[in-house]
């Protein structure tokens, strides 16, 4: 798993925020958070065996062949905040001091290419009476990109996710004078809510 921050954005937001100095107007300021968008601060690529098995059994009690399907797969994610969903009474400033509650983080890109697939042939096997079909393999493909969504919250990326994000976000604000900064998140229930609703 590789995790790095994406300068760029890092850069843009430092330009927003620095138009904002000396206009301490809260809205103003969430406007000009709010352009950047999704702000994408950790990428991770994750490498996944996926293994098949195709039975062909006897009056459903006997197994009479089986064939078996391994490859390997990568997944490259990205992972961020979406600032769209920041709502003018998440940032709290007093003087110096300024509180934000973030939206939670969610996955910003995810490409599961079929370019990546690697088939594992040694440790593959068809047999005379069953075999492992172009449509078996897409199946298998799809129900490991399920699997592998799935599994992304206990991989302990949203952790991640938020430190590379604050760390950004204090250096900026930092450089604006700000002496206290509180940051927190809400709490991340599904890092793919789009995903869940077009399911």
């Amino acid at each position: 798993m590789k995790i790095k921050a994406s300068i760029i954005l890092i850069l843009i937001l430092s330009q927003l925020f620095i138009s904002c100095i000396g206009r301490s107007k809260k809205p103003l300021i969430l406007g000009k958070i709010k352009q950047v968008s999704k702000f994408s601060t950790t990428k991770i690529v994750v490498n996944k065996l996926l293994i098949g098995k195709k039975n062909l059994n006897f009056l459903l009690i006997k197994r009479l062949s089986t064939a078996t399907f391994i490859a390997d797969s990568e997944a490259i994610i990205k992972l961020g905040i979406d600032f769209e969903k920041l709502q003018e009474n998440d940032i709290s400033i007093n003087n110096n001091s300024i509180s934000l509650n973030l939206p939670s983080v969610e996955v910003i890109s995810f490409s599961y290419p079929a370019e990546k697939f690697e088939f594992k042939e040694e440790w593959s096997s068809n047999s005379f009476l069953v075999k492992i079909r172009p449509e078996d393999q897409d199946e298998i493909f799809r129900l490991g990109e399920i699997e592998l969504r799935e599994s992304l919250l206990s991989m302990g990326v949203v952790k991640s996710c938020q430190k590379n994000t604050s760390l950004v976000l204090r250096k900026i604000l930092s450089v604006l004078d700000f002496d206290e900064i509180y940051i927190k998140y809400r709490e991340t229930k599904s890092l793919f809510p789009e995903f869940e609703l077009n399911e």
